[in-house]
């Protein structure tokens, strides 16, 4: 499903009206790498300790400057936990009086009345939640935090009261598998449709693959899931019968290593002053610190934006590339290289390939395929 910022689509309202455009309009900063949870599965467990190398407020203030300066008008903040930040209101503020669109991605457990303040006076764009699961147990076995759910729903509760704009969203692990359809469901009982149910597991940022076979789940349990959430099984339905559903995209036809926009109208900065193409681009980087934004702009234009594949780049000819969530950097972090797919991804996307191609031939039932 979309990424989606608030109720536009950024991503596509950029896309359909900047198309030719390459100027940073759209970023994500992370303020810090500690984060209260200890969940199992994150990527950003391994930063932890690293806190010397943190950016300072200072420091986040003039890249915000920067931003603004180079045509950013869309900004979130992340983490670690990005509400741990001792200067959090500060860096908040700043960026929404210099006019940008701020959200906020959090796990939600230490959001209060002052958050509600601040939010009710300077509105978000978004705050944007991880549910972890539908149940105590669920969110203890992931986040180790014995009173996580019932922080979580204090949460939902304050946002709720006080009409602060906020999405939940969900990383189905083998942790909480069995609770994904409750919680989308609890999702769209609170009339949030479009909502994000991702299967995003890899590495640890240092290369430890340990949160791959401790959480990620089958392509045939993912597939299973999708076909029972109606929300996601209607969403490909329509897809099936889409004419173009396999015509190849601008930039698989031109042959680019990354099939995305990263580094073209977006940019994430760490917790540590580096410039990446996106959150999952940790190599190559640029040092923006000891560097030029202007300098780093191009350093991603190089390395990402104008990236081509060799012709043995199998993801370029294969007719499974709209359905399998393909993301070269993610086959870097955990293949070591970004021509070599993920296998999870390639299963996926052919199980999503056969549904779509059964729903096209008129089966409407062809969820045996994963039973």
């Amino acid at each position: 499903m979309d990424c989606l910022i608030g109720e536009v689509k950024w991503p596509q309202f950029i896309e359909k009206h900047f198309k030719n455009i390459r100027s940073p309009f759209s970023a994500g900063m992370e303020l810090l790498p500690e984060c209260n949870f200890r969940c199992v599965h994150c990527y950003a467990e391994s930063d932890r300790c690293n806190t010397e190398n943190q950016m300072t407020t200072e420091q986040i203030c003039k890249i915000i400057d920067i931003l603004v300066e180079h045509e950013c008008f869309q900004l979130y903040f992340t983490g670690g936990e990005c509400l741990l930040h001792k200067d959090f209101f500060d860096i908040y503020k700043y960026a929404k009086k210099k006019g940008m669109l701020v959200s906020v991605l959090t796990n939600g457990s230490l959001i209060n009345q002052k958050h509600i303040e601040l939010w009710r006076e300077y509105p978000p764009e978004l705050v944007s939640i991880s549910m972890y699961g539908a149940t105590s147990g669920t969110y203890y076995s992931i986040t180790k935090d014995k009173n996580g759910y019932n922080k979580f729903m204090s949460a939902i509760s304050l946002l709720e009261e006080n009409n602060i704009h906020h999405e939940l969203k969900i990383v189905g692990m083998k942790q909480n598998i069995n609770d994904i359809i409750v919680m989308r469901e609890f999702i769209r009982g609170r009339g949030q449709i479009n909502s994000i149910l991702a299967w995003d597991i890899r590495p640890m940022n240092s290369g430890d693959q340990g949160p791959i076979g401790d959480c990620r789940v089958t392509p045939e349990q993912a597939m299973e899931i999708e076909l029972q959430d109606p929300e996601r099984r209607e969403f490909m339905k329509r897809k099936a019968l889409d004419e173009q559903r396999e015509e190849k995209t601008e930039r698989q036809k031109g042959g680019y290593l990354y099939p995305c926009d990263a580094g073209k109208q977006f940019v994430f900065i760490t917790y540590a002053g580096y410039m990446q193409a996106c959150v999952k681009a940790v190599d190559p980087r640029y040092d923006l610190l000891h560097g030029d934004f202007d300098e780093g702009w191009e350093f991603l234009r190089r390395e990402f934006v104008d990236k081509k594949a060799s012709q043995n780049f199998t993801c370029l000819q294969c007719k499974k590339f709209k359905y399998c969530g393909q993301c070269t950097a993610a086959f870097k972090i955990e293949m070591g290289d970004p021509e070599i797919p993920v296998p999870f991804y390639c299963e996926l996307g052919e199980l999503r390939k056969q549904y779509m191609d059964d729903v096209a031939k008129g089966a409407d039932s062809p969820s045996e395929r994963v039973s």
